[in-house]
């Protein structure tokens, strides 16, 4: 599937993954990975993968359709004392017989996301929480409010754009009403606190990364923002705002710069590498050495001795 650069307005995710462009998911998988997972994984492949149908992938979906669209019209909610198994009676706990799980394959047909009676409490608590978060913050940061406003912006927009003379794609879960802030809702199971999901999400996941294409596909300058908006999938559910720095931007699109240069190589070639074929020997951390002579400095005779109470 083929779209011409533009702004698609209510194109459904099943149409939007199948349209022949470069996303910021490819760009990381080449990074990350090589050019073979990323074609494998891309709408290039006539087969791809199966898309991930997950009981946590769910409630992703499940969490922004409730958050960025208010809609709950895409949402079956299964509850399992409906569904006991015909032999026993027994009521299923989760997707475990026949009966519980035809009612979920037929709510996918129908082009809905099942998700079991219990689960979806706390999505919904979760998006309360996001709510909660955005009403607390009006004061302090009126432009991220006013974006999540029925007027303040736009909920899951398609743009295919072009970089030299490769058509690009890209979805982002809100835009402000201008097209100068990007806003991205995760519902994650990582750690909220910023400094310890930046980490472990922006920089070590190259969250960065997909920040720098999508303000790539807004034009590239350098006045558009990117924040996510994280909420916890456990109690308390707590969340928080994480921005991206002019740093990090600028570290991201030079890999995506990078990136594009070389799936265009790979595209013009039609080969798309796997990992190499040579052994390779990847260089230790300075910090296990360390770790090691701190060790041998703390017990000299290489035993270590349990202290007395």
């Amino acid at each position: 599937m083929t779209l011409k650069p533009g702004i698609y307005r209510g194109l459904p995710m099943a149409d939007y993954l199948k349209v022949q462009a470069v996303s910021a998911s490819l760009l990381c998988n080449l990074l990350f990975s090589c050019p073979e997972k990323a074609w494998y994984e891309s709408a290039f492949n006539p087969n791809p993968p199966a898309p991930d149908d997950s009981d946590e992938s769910d409630a992703g979906t499940i969490g922004h359709s409730l958050f960025l669209e208010g809609s709950d019209e895409r949402i079956e909610v299964i509850d399992p004392w409906q569904y006991p198994t015909k032999s026993t009676g027994n009521v299923p706990n989760g997707w475990t017989n026949n009966e519980i799980r035809a009612a979920r394959d037929a709510a996918r047909e129908a082009g809905k996301t099942p998700i079991l009676k219990a689960k979806y409490e706390p999505v919904k608590l979760m998006v309360q929480s996001a709510r909660d978060k955005l009403e607390r913050v009006k004061a302090k940061q009126p432009t991220v409010w006013s974006a999540f406003q029925p007027n303040g912006g736009e909920s899951e927009t398609t743009i295919i754009f072009e970089v030299d003379g490769m058509l690009c794609k890209m979805r982002p879960d809100r835009l402000d009403a201008i097209h100068r802030a990007i806003f991205d809702a995760k519902f994650s199971g990582v750690s909220a606190e910023p400094n310890t999901w930046g980490r472990v999400q922006m920089i070590r996941m190259g969250y960065y990364i997909g920040a720098a294409f999508y303000r790539l596909g807004l034009g590239g300058d350098e006045g558009i923002s990117y924040t996510y908006l994280v909420v916890e999938n456990k109690p308390p559910y707590l969340a928080s705002l994480i921005g991206v720095t002019p740093q990090l931007f600028d570290l991201g699109m030079q890999k995506v710069q990078w990136a594009l240069r070389r799936w265009k190589q790979c595209v013009a070639s039609g080969m798309f590498s796997g990992y190499p074929d040579d052994i390779v020997y990847p260089d230790a951390p300075a910090w296990l050495e360390a770790e090691w002579l701190d060790r041998q400095m703390d017990e000299p005779d290489g035993i270590a001795y349990a202290s007395q109470p």
